[in-house]
């Protein structure tokens, strides 16, 4: 009979243990930085229930600044008052009454230049193999370039289950020469699509779900920190 009670007790407390492990709050996205110019950037992220948006940020990772957010699953906070040509480095902290969820150290740089990418239009679905054309505008404030910048595409990828693919794959890279101060250019970007492959996990198109591509800025001597400004789009990929 102790018997019987002893290993009830065990398989409740078994059962309690399980049960605490199971967090329901998790990042199921994210965190991506948005619309990075010279004094402001928007940080962006997703998480599996309702929470808290606060953002860390600072010039080092010990951070020393705190901007907050809305109470959402679909969070989006403004940095603001930033300089131009500095890297930031940032981690985002979602919480709600029970549990808390945190990501890894992140960073961007802000262009010392005010080159920003104002638009980006992808055909309504891609298919992996397949050739694109996204037709892409920059603005150049009003400090000028000397040199050209290259527009830049990058896919990644997660599986239905929120778990990151791969990400940073060059899928599109168009030079882009100078052009005048507080102008805009605009310019056909030729994509391919290829299939996804990781090292450890091989094929992985075959499990990606949901596909975002962010198309970036870039200065030709990446030392000379043109711009990292960036926009992203989700665009349905098939394969």
């Amino acid at each position: 009979m102790k018997r019987g009670i002893v290993f009830l007790a065990l398989s409740a407390g078994l059962v309690g243990c399980a049960l605490a492990q199971t967090a329901l709050l998790k990042l199921s996205s994210g965190p991506f930085t948005k619309q990075v110019i010279k004094n402001s950037a928007v940080i962006v992220w997703y998480t599996t229930e309702k929470s808290s948006s606060t953002v860390l940020w600072g010039k080092s990772e010990s951070y020393g600044m705190k901007t907050e957010g809305s109470f959402a699953s679909t969070h989006k906070v403004t940095l603001t008052n930033l300089s131009g040509g500095t890297t930031y480095h940032y981690r985002v902290v979602s919480k709600n009454e029970a549990e808390e969820v945190r990501s890894e150290d992140q960073s961007f740089t802000t262009p010392a230049a005010d080159l920003s990418v104002r638009a980006a239009n992808f055909p309504a679905s891609l298919t992996v193999g397949a050739n694109y054309v996204v037709r892409v505008s920059t603005y150049l404030g009003a400090q000028p370039l000397d040199k050209p910048y290259f527009i830049n595409i990058y896919r990644a990828a997660w599986s239905a289950e929120g778990v990151l693919l791969k990400q940073d794959v060059l899928v599109g890279s168009l030079k882009v020469w100078p052009h005048n101060p507080n102008s805009y250019r605009t310019v056909d970007v030729p994509i391919n699509i290829p299939v996804l492959k990781t090292g450890h996990r091989g094929l992985q198109e075959a499990f990606a779900r949901r596909n975002v591509f962010t198309v970036k800025a870039e200065a030709d001597e990446p030392e000379e920190n043109v711009s990292n400004n960036q926009l992203t789009r989700e665009v349905p990929v098939t394969h």
